[in-house]
């Protein structure tokens, strides 16, 4: 089976629902894609670490919560859990 054979198979096996899509609309809408099973904090615990209300440090909200302070940082500037 050459390669030419291989991507014949693959295409002939998509999902009837299966859309190419662009990188562009990819990255728009990789919060979709990604995997949520591994996720360590829910909607409301993300929402009440940017808030602060309590006016701790990243460091103090990351022994809180048990994870790294860049952990912190990231959800509060919207790197990661940024569909929240």
């Amino acid at each position: 089976m050459n390669h030419w054979d291989k991507a014949d198979f693959r295409r002939s096996n998509m999902q009837a629902s299966y859309r190419h899509i662009s990188r562009h609309e990819y990255l728009i809408r990789a919060h979709e894609f990604a995997s949520k099973k591994n996720r360590k904090f829910d909607k409301e615990t993300v929402i009440a670490i940017r808030e602060n209300r309590q006016g701790l440090t990243d460091k103090q909200q990351a022994e809180k919560y048990n994870v790294h302070p860049h952990t912190i940082y990231k959800i509060r500037h919207r790197m990661t859990y940024a569909n929240i």
